[in-house]
């Protein structure tokens, strides 16, 4: 399950102020607080994700009537009759992966990357899960995932994740049905590193920056907190965001939301777009992101330092979608500005008293 680097637009990750320095850009702006805005779309959803992380199951010795194979500081046991192949570049630059087969069909694959250099994505957190999980106690951590299906005959597995110094590991199993006790001891066999804390990836994150990484950000800050919001490819709506927050000026942080999906779309919300975001206290700020569907833009609300939202659409009644990042401001009365360029140059502006849950057209 190696991931191919995308190419898009960011806003350097120095903003994300992960040690409480650094400047924003001025798509928002507040009074009492600051934001920053960049080229993305935002999901997310009101969980608050657990990550904490502990070793991964690990064998003190090598199986017996086995032979080991191993990429960089990860090792696993395979039979002793398997071939395995010499070390060989993956699709994406700078990975590398080796693959053993058997006489049988059965074959594995395990991919080693540096997404800080390579695949800035696999920085992002692994969620949500897929289906079939195993009972690995790993897939309590958001930067680690193990999984396994049946399809036509043959069990399919997964073994991936991010280590704390930023090198992402992927193990592929394909063994046919007849031979699925062999996949339970392949994947109980590997011995890797533990993966990475919430805390750790985001300043891999920060460290990984720069004007090709391709990752959206959007930043807010108030006091000695903290939002980060971080998003997947912005070509499909399909990628995940997640939005991560911290109370000590980005020296430990939290994720505290992330994309999930229906039978049908991702929810909260289901479309690409270029949000800003603005937090004006601890506990109140809105995200402001264009709908590219329709003519209107979509406002998420929070009371709570955005452990939940509520979305609220406002449309403003002419053709024309915004393609830019819309700006939102709090004047010293409260009163929130939102103020959106459409693609035809056409300026419009709106205003909230009641902290964004509704809004009202102030010029076209």
């Amino acid at each position: 399950m190696i991931r191919k680097s995308h190419m898009g637009v960011i806003v350097g990750l120095s903003t994300l102020m992960l040690a409480g320095c650094g400047t924003t850009t001025p798509s928002a702006t507040a009074k009492s607080g600051t934001t920053s805005g960049s080229n993305l779309a935002f999901t997310s959803n009101t969980t608050t994700v657990s990550h904490s992380a502990s070793s991964i199951p690990s064998s003190a010795k090598a199986p017996t009537n086995t032979k080991s194979l191993t990429m960089g500081s990860l090792t696993l046991w395979l039979p002793s009759s398997w071939t395995i192949g010499p070390p060989s570049s993956a699709l994406a630059p700078g990975a590398n992966k080796v693959t053993a087969t058997s006489s049988t069909g059965a074959r594995v694959t395990v991919h080693q990357i540096k997404p800080i250099d390579e695949d800035v994505f696999a920085l992002l957190p692994q969620l949500p899960k897929p289906t079939g999980l195993t009972s690995n106690a790993e897939n309590q951590s958001p930067y680690f995932t193990e999984s396994k299906q049946i399809m036509s005959g043959v069990v399919y597995a997964s073994f991936s994740e991010l280590t704390a110094t930023g090198t992402e590991y992927a193990v592929n199993v394909q063994i046919p049905v007849n031979q699925a006790k062999l996949v339970g001891s392949i994947l109980h066999s590997i011995k890797a590193p533990t993966p990475a804390t919430v805390s750790q990836a985001l300043h891999l994150l920060d460290k990984s920056a720069s004007p090709s990484a391709g990752i959206p950000i959007t930043t807010a800050k108030f006091g000695s907190e903290r939002w980060v919001l971080a998003g997947g490819a912005p070509a499909t709506a399909q990628e995940g965001w997640f939005l991560f927050r911290s109370l000590n000026n980005g020296n430990h942080w939290s994720l505290i939301g992330h994309t999930t999906w229906s039978a049908s779309a991702p929810t909260f919300p289901n479309s690409v777009g270029n949000p800003t975001m603005l937090f004006w206290n601890a506990s109140d700020g809105v995200i402001v992101q264009p709908s590219f569907a329709s003519p209107a833009l979509l406002v998420y609300w929070t009371r709570n330092g955005g452990q939940s939202w509520q979305e609220t659409t406002v449309r403003y009644g002419q053709p024309g979608n915004v393609f830019t990042t819309p700006k939102v401001t709090r004047e010293a009365n409260g009163q929130l500005v939102i103020t959106a360029t459409l693609n035809s140059k056409a300026t419009m502006t709106f205003t909230s008293q009641d902290g964004g849950s509704h809004w009202s057209t102030a010029s076209k």
